[in-house]
Formats: C-alpha cells, sequence, structure tokens
C-alpha cells in the first residue's frame, strides 16, 4: 500500500509553507479593508453614541429629579397653606360659635331688664370675639347715640347696613331688638 501512495500526487511542503506565507500577508491587511476599517468606525461611533446617550440619560433624569424635588417642595408649601387656612378657618368658626353663644347668653340677661338704667350685658364683635369699645352700659345709653354710633354697633354686630333714608330711632329699634331688650324696657326710657 505505501507503493501506491508513492505514485499518487505527493504534497509540496515548499509550495505549501508559501502559499501560507502568502495567506499570511494577505490576513494582516484584512483591517485595512474598507468594510472592516468602517467597522471598527461604526463600533467607535456605536460606543460614542451610546455614552452620548448614556450622559443625556443622567442630564435628563437630574433635571426630572430637580423638577420633582420642587414639584414636592411646591406641594409641601401647598398642603402647610392649606392646613394653615383649616386652621385659622377652624380658629374663626370656633370664634363665631363661642361668640355667638356668649352673645346668645348676653341677649337673654338683656330680656330680664326692667328699667332704663339696668346694666346691659354687652355684646361681642361675632367675626373677632372681641368686645364692641361704643356698646350702649344702659337701655338709656342707646337713647343718647349720635347716628354714626349706632351704625357701627350695628355694622360690628354683623347686621347689614340699614337702606338708605333709614331714621335714627328705627335704627336703635333695631340694636334694641337685636341685644334682646323687650318693648317695656323701650317705654320706660
Amino acid at each position: 500500500m505505501a507503493e501506491e501512495n508513492r505514485s499518487a500526487p505527493q504534497a509540496d511542503f515548499d509550495m505549501l509553507s508559501h502559499a501560507f506565507r502568502i495567506a499570511a500577508d494577505e490576513i494582516q491587511k484584512l483591517p485595512n479593508l474598507p468594510s472592516i476599517a468602517g467597522g471598527e468606525r461604526l463600533l467607535v461611533e456605536i460606543q460614542q453614541m451610546r455614552n452620548e446617550s448614556r450622559e443625556q440619560f443622567a442630564r435628563l433624569e437630574e433635571r426630572n429629579r430637580e423638577r420633582f424635588a420642587r414639584l414636592e417642595e411646591r406641594n409641601r408649601e401647598r398642603f402647610a397653606h392649606l392646613e394653615e387656612r383649616i386652621t385659622t378657618s377652624h380658629q374663626s368658626l370656633l370664634t363665631v360659635l363661642s361668640t355667638s353663644e356668649i352673645n346668645s347668653a348676653a341677649r337673654v340677661q338683656n330680656t330680664h331688664l326692667s328699667g332704663p338704667s339696668d346694666r346691659l350685658s354687652p355684646f361681642l364683635n361675632p367675626l373677632t370675639g372681641a368686645a364692641i369699645p361704643t356698646f350702649p352700659t344702659t337701655p338709656a345709653d342707646i337713647e343718647r347715640m349720635a347716628e354714626h354710633d349706632v351704625d357701627g354697633i350695628l355694622l360690628q354686630l354683623g347686621l347689614q347696613a340699614a337702606p338708605a333714608g333709614t331714621i335714627l330711632p328705627m335704627k336703635k329699634r333695631r340694636l334694641r331688638t337685636h341685644i334682646g331688650l323687650r318693648s317695656q324696657v323701650e317705654r320706660s326710657a
């Protein structure tokens, strides 16, 4: 069998070695091909785009964090303001309710007065709860009050202004009725 192989064509190792050298030289030139060189540039550009995208995303994320922080702060301020308004409204309501209760008690006390020199139970401003400084001390004081004083007290009691042309005696009657004076005390005054 060895003899049969001798007559068959044999490999030329010199030629084979020479062919491998040529192939190796050509393989070394492969990076110079436009498609491979372009591929490397493409890879560099893709990496650059990826880095730019990461940077843009990081900036966007930072802007969103800042916006969210501002929004959160604005909401915190709004809720604090709302809480303050609710507290103020609640306090105002308590003032109105307690003042209304005090004024109702004063009105009841004033219904028991029998003479023009009896001391009136004073009323408070229903919105502020403050004493009304010019509030009359006795039913007789009402008769001596000037029109601007009566108007001021009616206003502080939260009563609507009398229509234009309302005469002073009608305004005084309105005040006496509101604070609980009976007509007997009016007549004896």
